[in-house]
């Protein structure tokens, strides 16, 4: 209602300034004598018209770029010309490249939701067991948005929320009929109200019967008419249909055991902070997630498709010169049209304001709302205890936990900005095949060099700190200080024929040339002759390491003088000890499980929590669901699908 005071107030000094200059009503020969002096409306008029406009022109942009703007709201920005530059701007960057367009410094606003290239707000994703497959999101404004913000005040110090699936009516019957009738409307108000005030001047006619002023006008119509079906209907079903959920319905994620297949390969991930919720997206079971219909390419979004992008770029061309052939057409109209023309499309935009600030329900049946069922707990499955406990020691590390934790370490270092170069998913998949612990940091100590000496391969697996925080965030425990931020060490597990036998510790040798000083011990002691071979750290037990993510041992170097090793790797080891005993409980052991609805506001909210006593019960409460899902009732489903099982 502002922004309605503002415009007429606007109006009222404008018609007070001109009262005395505002010309007569012209006869037709007036008309075609004058015609010729100007080819613009007056200008007064223009600066009126250019002003209501641009007061229009950031809200449009907004309701079109907006995940979630209903489809009619996004129809809507073509009801009348004023605000279309809005139009312009938002089908413009679309055309060019969302990431382009932010890059040179165009602020997005929802348009981050259309696209997988990296923008400033967008939340790094990965695929678990997925070497190097991430991608991009902005989910500001989604059904996304809305569990972020649960998880934030969860009871536990990082949840990790499982978004299971989604449901969603099918498009059939009277969910078909009721949005196939309501999409059919919404065009029809659009083309009709869009084209009125053009109509108007024709009906006219006695002021425009100058050949040349009807041939402009005809051209305005078309263009107009052409413009609306593409800027106004078009594109905004593009963007609805081309943009859907990041995860699989409900209804396909079938067959998950517990807790062995809680996560599997295809499923995605995504932390966007060190101390935030882990996200665990689950996608179909039986084949790659595909998140759009008819396209190859999983991941991809409606701002990445060729075919979006030509229709947003005639779009935005079209708008821009209906905008401008529309004042070429006023140029031919005497000041009692362009009054009538100005008072139309004042109009139609406070109706539009009106309608966007009170909804009305009936306008909003064209889509067929999604729910998510969704749950957040501590940890995966079984919670280490915080303090020792012989029994959990028998316990070994899963693939599926293993994979995870990669993934989610990948996601936050992207997000924090960090290097990923020491996060290798295949490397680090190695601890689950290996029987590494669970419990891995209360793993004992090896000699690497007795080792070494029995078993040639001998292998050492790094051990991030980003990976291990993960880990054990999953397996319900939450780290102390970072033990890893100290003299360039860090921790490995040791392998030997593929079979985990401890850990050990690495000083990284960042300095070239004491490198090649105990390389030189190394080569003069007992072993042949090296070519190109770098020593990249040592142990405690001064054996050189070739490789710091996935390293092998070339033997053992001889001390050198004025280098004290053996304290950095006790008071590093002693950190990584006090580290493990500082690790605390996440949260309580209870499950809760989560339904959320995409309706918008105006349809009401519906958000529902039951809670179970474990992962175990809540997973066979998801079987349940999953299976009512396959052969329910849609019926009782209004503004949004029912999960029958949370309100049963």
């Amino acid at each position: 209602m502002v922004m309605i005071q503002e415009i007429f107030a606007i109006i009222s000094v404008w018609l007070v300034q001109n009262t005395r200059a505002a010309p007569c009503p012209r006869s037709p020969s007036e008309l075609n004598a004058t015609s010729t002096d100007s080819s613009l409306a007056p200008s007064s008029f223009v600066d009126l018209s250019a002003i209501v406009s641009l007061l229009a022109a950031d809200t449009v942009e907004d309701k079109v770029v907006s995940p979630a703007a209903p489809i009619w709201e996004r129809m809507s920005t073509m009801w009348t010309l004023f605000g279309l530059v809005g139009a312009v701007r938002a089908y413009a960057k679309l055309a060019l490249g969302l990431g382009r367009a932010e890059a040179a410094g165009v602020n997005l606003g929802g348009g981050g939701a259309y696209t997988t290239v990296r923008t400033k707000m967008a939340k790094s994703f990965r695929r678990v067991e997925g070497e190097g497959e991430e991608w991009w999101q902005d989910d500001r404004g989604s059904l996304l948005q809305a569990i972020y913000d649960d998880a934030q005040h969860s009871r536990w110090q990082r949840p990790i929320v499982i978004v299971l699936g989604y449901a969603r009516c099918p498009l059939a019957g009277r969910h078909a009929s009721r949005q196939v009738v309501n999409v059919a409307v919404n065009v029809a108000i659009t083309v009709v109200l869009a084209t009125i005030p053009l109509a108007t001047l024709r009906i006219m006619e006695r002021y425009m019967n100058d050949t040349q002023s009807t041939g402009v006008w005809t051209a305005t119509l078309v263009l107009c008419f052409s413009t609306t079906a593409i800027a106004g209907c078009a594109v905004p079903l593009a963007l609805v249909l081309y943009t859907t959920a990041p995860y699989a319905r409900l209804e396909d994620n079938h067959g998950r055991d517990f807790p062995s297949s809680i996560i599997n390969p295809n499923d995605t991930v995504m932390t966007p902070s060190a101390k935030g919720p882990c996200f665990i997206l689950w996608q179909d079971t039986r084949e790659a997630p595909r998140l759009r219909p008819g396209d190859v390419a999983p991941h991809r979004r409606a701002g990445d498709l060729k075919r979006v992008r030509i229709l947003a770029a005639l779009a935005s061309a079209g708008v821009l010169a209906y905008y401008i052939l529309n004042y070429v057409t006023l140029s031919s109209a005497t000041t009692l049209q362009s009054y009538v023309w100005l008072g139309l499309q004042i109009v139609i935009m406070s109706a539009r304001f009106v309608l966007w600030s009170s909804p009305r329900r009936f306008l909003d049946h064209s889509h067929r709302h999604v729910t998510v069922l969704y749950v957040v707990a501590g940890s995966l499955s079984y919670a280490l205890p915080a303090s020792g406990d012989d029994h959990w020691q028998q316990r070994r590390l899963t693939r599926p936990v293993v994979n995870a934790a990669v993934a989610l370490a990948g996601s936050l270092l992207n997000n924090v900005h960090g290097s990923t170069a020491m996060l290798r998913q295949p490397t680090l998949a190695l601890l689950a095949d290996s029987g590494a612990p669970a419990d891995i940091l209360r793993a004992e100590y090896v000699d690497v060099a007795a080792l070494h000496l029995e078993a040639p391969t001998l292998r050492l697996i790094r051990l991030p700190w980003s990976f291990m925080e993960q880990l054990y965030t999953l397996e319900g425990l939450i780290l102390g200080k970072n033990p890893w931020a100290y003299g360039g060490l860090y921790l490995a597990a040791c392998l030997v024929d593929g079979r985990f036998v401890g850990l050990t510790t690495v000083f990284a040798l960042n300095k070239p040339d004491v490198s090649a000083r105990l390389l030189a011990t190394l080569q003069k002691s007992s072993s042949p002759a090296f070519f190109g071979v770098k020593a990249a750290g040592i142990t405690r037990e001064l054996c050189i390491v070739d490789n710091l993510v996935d390293g092998s041992i070339l033997g053992t170097a001889t001390p050198l003088e004025g280098e004290d090793y053996e304290r950095w790797h006790v008071q590093f080891r002693k950190n990584v000890a006090e580290c493990r005993a500082a690790a605390v409980p996440n949260g309580p052991e209870d499950v809760e499980v989560h339904t959320r609805h995409a309706a918008p506001a105006s349809m009401g909210s519906k958000h529902v929590t039951r809670t179970e006593n474990n992962m175990r019960d809540a997973l066979a409460f998801v079987r349940t669901a999953t299976d009512a899902e396959k052969s329910k009732d849609h019926h009782r489903c209004k503004g949004y699908c029912v999960i029958e099982a949370m309100v049963a």
